[in-house]
């Protein structure tokens, strides 16, 4: 099983930007990445979906769309995409093949129920990859470690935005030295 790093909190646009820059400035240090994080898009209607999008291409894919009105009995207001999720899961797993830390996006009360990337997540941990760097929503820690059986003890580090001017540089510097210490560098 790969080593695991985490970014979470409650603001998801805060939590993929955070991976954002995390991939980046890995990539600067010469660390292969791929994966993809999630993008809320804002609609001229004012409706809004959500896209996966793939670090390196930028290619993107939808993986929601707004309800006109939440379901009854629930608070959701996206109706899921299955072709957003399986464009994630190819990318990822191409990805795996040939990545030295792979990013995953989007882990919620979804993936906590085995559904959504909760496939792409089971398939990352098991590649080749030496870190799966994972963006989750906060409330969703506890079941997301109890489900897909994350290992404390294969944290590489964590993140949570808010974040101060040097919490991205010294996580990354953290990752890279994990890479290093595992000889895999």
């Amino acid at each position: 099983m790969a080593h695991w790093a985490l970014i979470s909190g409650k603001d998801t646009d805060a939590i993929a930007a955070a991976l954002s820059d995390v991939a980046a400035r890995l990539s600067s240090a010469g660390v292969t990445v791929g994966g993809f994080v999630q993008a809320r898009v804002v609609e001229e209607s004012g409706r809004k979906h959500y896209d996966v999008v793939r670090l390196g291409t930028g290619e993107r894919a939808r993986i929601s769309q707004e309800r006109p009105r939440p379901a009854e009995g629930s608070s959701c207001t996206q109706d899921f995409l299955d072709e957003g999720f399986n464009a994630a899961r190819r990318w990822a797993a191409e990805d795996a093949a040939r990545v030295e830390v792979l990013v995953i996006d989007g882990l919620n009360k979804l993936e906590a129920g085995g559904e959504g990337h909760g496939p792409t997540l089971v398939e990352a941990l098991r590649s080749k990859a030496k870190v799966v760097l994972l963006g989750a929503r906060d409330r969703q820690l506890s079941a997301l470690m109890e489900r897909f059986v994350l290992p404390e003890a294969s944290l590489v580090g964590s993140l949570e935005p808010p974040l101060d001017a040097g919490a991205v540089e010294r996580f990354t510097a953290t990752l890279v030295e994990a890479l290093s210490r595992a000889g895999e560098r």
